[in-house]
């Protein structure tokens, strides 16, 4: 077989990895997640500039510019967002190899965490918490906020451990998610309310007001109770709308009005009200809770045990 000459020789692929420092590839990880220059040097403990270098030898090592300044910090190229797709899930794994080296002990967790609940989950549970951690991981400082439409990027970039709600409408292929609990709806009336004595179902409902609880990224246009009631047949009037569940159980306590809860909700400290379930079988009353979190955790020791204690809170809080 004759030779081809070496001028006409295709060009050998440039091996890329064999000139590669990999502490750039740590620097690009966070760079990805922060898209923040300043961000990323804090989370890295070094300088902005020493940021900025490694950044230069992350272009010059890839021939891109990797990512652009923009009015809110860095955005990532197209060349970026192709290798996080291929580079991140592997240094999530390492990431968690070398970190599964050390036992876990919760009860020398000594960090913050931020957890994110659905509205009516902050409620019902940020009590039952603060009382499980506080015995079980004395040292881990934990902030509770409530679910919004900053949610999903809070948990993609970090910012968020974890966030706790119903199973979402829309997919999102950087987060994994558990589930935690299955839950039963409720309705909260005043003690003396003339419902008390009735059937609860959706017909005797329908002639009381809802106090409902407004929710930043999914009702504040509509509501899952009034749905409820439009699939039956019956009209729901709105009788007052709040994004705080204090205001409203002030309301339900003075009025006929009553309020969509879950069996997680403390009734015992509102000896004013009481919890009813309904008497017919409504399938929207019945859900799950799940948690949500960024796929690299999803090796993570203190997930598995965050998840479980979730469960356990849930399980202790529900009447």
């Amino acid at each position: 077989m004759p030779k081809v000459p070496s001028s006409k020789r295709p060009p050998l692929a440039k091996n890329r990895f064999a000139n590669l420092d990999l502490n750039l590839l740590k620097v690009f990880k966070v760079l990805f997640e922060e898209q923040n220059m300043r961000k990323a040097a804090d989370r890295l403990f070094v300088s902005q500039p020493a940021v900025s270098q490694s950044l230069q030898k992350l272009r010059f090592q890839f021939d891109d510019q990797l990512f652009v300044k923009v009015k809110t910090g860095l955005a990532p190229t197209p060349k970026a967002e192709q290798l996080s797709e291929q580079l991140l899930p592997l240094l999530y794994g390492v990431e968690s190899v070398v970190n599964a080296m050390d036992v876990f002990e919760p009860k020398e967790l000594d960090e913050e965490i931020t957890i994110a609940l659905s509205p009516s989950f902050v409620f019902s549970l940020s009590g039952e918490i603060y009382r499980f951690f506080q015995q079980h991981a004395p040292k881990l400082k934990v902030k509770v906020i409530a679910w919004n439409e900053h949610t999903i990027h809070g948990l993609e970039k970090g910012d968020i451990l974890v966030g706790i709600n119903a199973e979402l409408a829309d997919s999102y292929p950087s987060l994994c998610h558990v589930k935690v609990s299955d839950i039963a709806g409720c309705i909260l009336v005043r003690k003396n309310h003339p419902i008390v004595d009735s059937p609860i179902t959706v017909e005797n409902m329908s002639q009381y007001p809802l106090a409902r609880l407004l929710v930043s990224d999914y009702s504040k246009l509509t509501s899952p109770i009034v749905r409820i009631f439009d699939k039956q047949g019956f009209n729901l009037e709105v009788g007052f709308s709040s994004e705080y569940p204090l205001v409203l159980l002030d309301v339900v306590r003075h009025s006929d009005m009553f309020m969509g809860a879950s069996n997680c909700f403390p009734i015992q400290d509102y000896p004013e009200l009481v919890m009813l379930k309904p008497d017919q079988s409504i399938p929207e009353t019945q859900y799950s809770a799940y948690s949500y979190f960024h796929t690299r955790y999803q090796n993570s020791e203190m997930i598995h045990w965050l998840n479980n204690s979730i469960s356990n809170i849930f399980k202790a809080s529900q009447s």
